[in-house]
């Protein structure tokens, strides 16, 4: 391994000049750092030998913030490249399929591994990312040749072959749409299925040599014929099916919906005769008497019956939270699985939500009702009935004990 990274190769390239055709440059000491790695080349013949940089000018004296001459040639193969320019970067074959290690070019400053927000390094890395996908939707990929091989109806040739021209024209906007929709992996082999067959049309008549920035050129073009190719075999192939079963879905979440109110059909059938009839059916009592205690069990019956039908209520209260927990997960699973028409069946869902609201605030009514009329019949029995439950139960309690004593006599008479 060498001792002097490209990290400090890139200083050396960052401070100088763009070098001139016989690699003349100046190099410009901006620091410390800088005048140390100066000094350490120029007293290193085997390091100017491996970074291709030699020192021109005397460094015995200079200081930071001065000048010196240098010459700049390419570096050991294996340790780094350098280019002038990016016309110069793209004539390497290899550069155009993938991006190499430890290289820098002049213009823009660019090297390996930076962030640099130049618009060509940007369009650059777009476009490898591009030739990944197409790599994997081509029927033969020749990484050797570069040759992408689209064999459909007809067999299309793509050489990846482009130039700065195709850089700076780059539509990037519609290339990034292109590589994150198909990237996605739900449907994924039908796109790359679709995208073949649209280049096979689009390319059928695009000499071999002009195949790759053609594409790159109507990226928007190809990507809107393949994205309506994908929405029409949704459309035919998933989209009845879908229907079909969210269609089930729904029929069943209202069947069950609808059976929360189905289930107390006969406490509901009870309210009015637990508060209005039952009401009716109390007498005025002022003295203790068989009078007295039909009016309390009636009153008791009714309360025992609210409280039968509020335990009903919770439960489906709760059922109704299920099913409103289980149609939410469902909508999100769709939302998920199937993204692109999802929105489609948004209004199933909602009218399924609604329902289930709906039902909730039925149960809550019947509660309150039910609660109302046991309130009503309880008032009316208080304002009919002049005696109080001690003053009749005292003697109720005499009479029981009573019929004991007058049992327990005859028991030892026997």
């Amino acid at each position: 391994m060498s001792r002097f990274s490209f990290e400090k190769l890139a200083k050396i390239y960052d401070a100088s000049s763009c070098p001139t055709e016989d690699g003349s440059a100046q190099l410009t000491i901006a620091d410390s750092e800088l005048l140390e790695l100066v000094r350490e080349i120029d007293n290193d013949l085997d390091l100017t030998d491996e970074i291709g940089i030699s020192i021109s000018s005397d460094t015995s004296s200079v200081t930071v913030g001065d000048c010196v001459d240098v010459k700049v040639g390419p570096p050991r193969p294996g340790f780094a490249k350098m280019y002038t320019n990016f016309d110069a970067f793209l004539r390497v074959p290899e550069t155009k399929v993938k991006e190499p290690e430890n290289y820098y070019i002049f213009e823009n400053r660019i090297s390996s591994g930076s962030d640099n927000d130049s618009e060509r390094l940007q369009s650059y890395r777009l476009i490898l990312r591009a030739i990944d996908i197409l790599s994997q939707a081509a029927t033969l990929f020749d990484a050797t040749r570069r040759v992408l091989y689209f064999i459909g109806n007809t067999k299309v040739v793509v050489p990846i072959e482009y130039s700065v021209k195709d850089l700076d024209a780059l539509d990037r906007k519609s290339l990034s749409s292109f590589i994150e929709e198909i990237s996605e992996t739900i449907h994924r082999d039908r796109k790359f299925t679709i995208l073949l067959e649209e280049l096979n049309s689009v390319l059928a008549n695009v000499s071999e040599k002009d195949a790759f920035s053609f594409f790159l050129k109507n990226i928007k073009l190809i990507w809107d014929r393949v994205s309506r190719g994908y929405k029409l075999y949704i459309s035919e192939f998933s989209y009845s099916k879908i229907r079909r079963q969210i269609e089930n879905e729904k029929l069943d979440y209202l069947a069950k919906i609808h059976k929360t109110i189905v289930d107390i059909q006969g406490q509901m059938l009870g309210i009015p005769i637990a508060s209005i009839v039952v009401a009716s059916q109390l007498k005025s009592v002022s003295v203790c008497g068989t009078q007295y205690w039909s009016n309390l069990a009636v009153t008791a019956g009714v309360w025992f019956f609210l409280i039968l039908l509020l335990i009903a209520l919770a439960n489906q209260f709760a059922t109704l939270r299920d099913l409103k927990s289980n149609i939410v997960r469902q909508r999100d699973r769709l939302h998920k699985e199937y993204m692109e028409v999802s929105d489609q069946f948004e209004d199933i869902y909602t009218s399924l939500l609604n329902r289930e609201r709906f039902h909730r605030l039925a149960l809550l009514l019947i509660g309150m009702v039910g609660l109302s009329g046991a309130i009503i019949e309880t008032v009316a029995y208080w304002k009919l009935t002049a005696v109080g439950f001690d003053a009749c139960s005292g003697g109720m309690v005499q009479d029981v004990m009573d019929a004991l004593n007058a049992s327990s006599g005859d028991l030892k008479t026997l």
